[in-house]
């Protein structure tokens, strides 16, 4: 059995097209109280686990979003991101400004491979308990 071929068809097909991506994490759990939801917090620091990435930046405290520098000068610097890509633990630090009810984002400064292992965050809660 065959079909006809519908006009304008595509007689190419490119799998695995570039997404953007963004991820906004639950918001800062304190270890004695438990979820603090509406509460005054700031995040000083974000260190990412990551595998075969090229392109991550956080935001929290409700500022812009800070880019991780996942390339530096050397070999690799002038590459093609897709040849160079980063494995391992990245911190982005010097995060200000204070926010109730903050959270922490992930996203991409251009569109590159993100794997993200883990993340943990350095979070001043004042006001508790």
């Amino acid at each position: 059995m065959s079909f006809p071929e519908p006009a304008g068809a595509a007689s190419t097909v490119q799998a695995g097209l570039p997404f953007e991506v963004s991820v906004e994490l639950l918001p800062p759990r304190d270890q004695r109280y438990g979820w603090i939801v509406g509460q005054l917090s700031t995040v000083y620091s974000v260190w990412l686990s990551l595998i075969d990435t090229g392109s991550i930046t956080v935001t929290a405290n409700g500022r812009p979003a800070r880019r991780a520098d996942l390339r530096t000068m050397g070999t690799g610097a002038f590459e093609s991101v897709t040849n160079t890509l980063f494995t391992g633990e990245v911190e982005v630090d010097g995060l200000l400004g204070t926010r109730r009810g903050n959270t922490i984002s992930i996203g991409q400064a251009f569109r590159a491979p993100l794997r993200v292992r883990s993340i943990k965050a350095e979070v001043r809660l004042p006001h508790v308990g």
